[in-house]
């Protein structure tokens, strides 16, 4: 087997939306059609070299192809997707909007008047976020320490500070990992979906701290990173489970 045909045919399948055993039953039927193909050159004369190309060329560009076979797969894949990052965008900006905007609402309605009073009083108001007593009251580095305190100290707290500090933390980024495994599975690797949980945590976590709406903790981080891991689990699960066996069957059209 050539390997401009392997090439070939993992350009046309590597990011169509579908199963892995789907996924291989189209190659080896493309491969077939392509050996097929060249021997038919081969016959008429040409070299190995010339009659792989041609069949190649012969067969179709690989974008063209791989559209049809989505569209054969999943008709409505392409409204699905505008549907997927709609709600994607939606809900992203909804989380943003109650975890700062709305809190900075609230805030300045209430005590918020106040900081800014001290602000105006305070010789180094511009950087007060940076002063060391404001720092260490507002910020905690220490990982899975506020965590052991809730599930130690779990007497000690009300149920909604435990159910809002961990558990919902988890829960508003299950959806994160659910849209990310879906839209991207096929492109983003397992590592580098931690790495986007974890860096939009992390943007989110310090525009709290600067903008003086809640404080910058790292086991929020972690337990965001966790909720977005659920998410991706799932959305994988549904990718290959409910999803796929909705599928119809590709039917390819090949060229002689």
């Amino acid at each position: 087997m050539d390997k401009r045909i392997d090439t070939y045919i993992n350009n046309i399948v590597a990011e169509i939306d579908c199963g892995k055993d789907e996924k291989e039953e189209m190659a080896e039927e493309m491969r077939d059609h392509l050996i097929l193909l060249t021997n038919e050159y081969k016959e008429a004369g040409h070299t190995k070299k010339e009659a792989v190309q041609k069949a190649l060329e012969s067969f179709g560009e690989c974008k063209k192809i791989r559209d049809q076979l989505q569209t054969s797969i999943s008709p409505f894949h392409k409204l699905f997707r505008w549907a997927l990052w709609t709600s994607f965008a939606s809900y992203l900006f909804l989380m943003l909007v109650e975890l700062l905007f709305n809190r900075l609402y609230r805030n300045a309605n209430s005590d918020y008047n106040e900081y800014l009073t001290l602000l105006a009083h305070h010789k180094d108001s511009p950087f007060i976020i940076f002063n060391s007593e404001v720092f260490s009251l507002n910020t905690n580095f220490i990982p899975f320490g506020n965590i052991y305190m809730y599930l130690t100290g779990f007497d000690s707290f009300n149920s909604d500070i435990i159910w809002s500090n961990m558990f919902g933390n988890i829960l508003i980024f299950i959806p994160i990992g659910l849209f990310v495994s879906l839209l991207f599975a096929k492109k983003i690797a397992y590592f580098k979906g931690i790495a986007f949980f974890f860096s939009l945590s992390l943007i989110i976590e310090t525009s709290q701290y600067l903008l003086r709406v809640g404080q910058f903790d790292i086991d929020d981080i972690i337990l965001h990173v966790a909720g977005g891991i659920v998410g991706s689990i799932t959305g994988h699960f549904l990718r290959e489970t409910v999803f796929s066996s909705r599928r119809r069957p590709a039917q390819l059209g090949m060229n002689k």
